[in-house]
């Protein structure tokens, strides 16, 4: 039996909760819902965030196109989003917060 990691624990349990008719708490925010908070504060000055929202002062990659690329997973974006990129300071995001942006990331495959 392996081990999840933290982003396949809080899916499955939600999966689990949803399976059962049990929603989360009102108010609860979903690891995507959450990364997309935490990317319009943090990563909207480069990227765009939103498959609406307006281009960053960057040339940096839209997420909606980042999630298009099939070989990204939630652990691998997620590992990026944890270390310093491209010349800008205190763009590494600690695990809790790039695990909930690359759930959002991820969760735009679906639009």
């Amino acid at each position: 039996m392996t081990a999840l990691d933290f982003p396949q624990r809080r899916a499955t349990a939600l999966a689990l909760l949803l399976g059962l008719g049990l929603a989360p708490p009102a108010g609860a925010q979903t690891p995507a819902s959450a990364g997309q908070q935490l990317a319009t504060k943090y990563c909207a000055y480069c990227h765009v965030v939103t498959p609406s929202g307006s281009g960053g002062w960057t040339n940096a990659p839209a997420f909606q196109t980042i999630a298009g690329n099939k070989q990204f997973t939630a652990a691998s974006l997620s590992a990026f989003i944890q270390t310093q990129h491209e010349k800008m300071l205190n763009t590494g995001r600690p695990r809790n917060e790039s695990d909930d942006i690359a759930a959002y990331i991820i969760s735009l495959r679906r639009q």
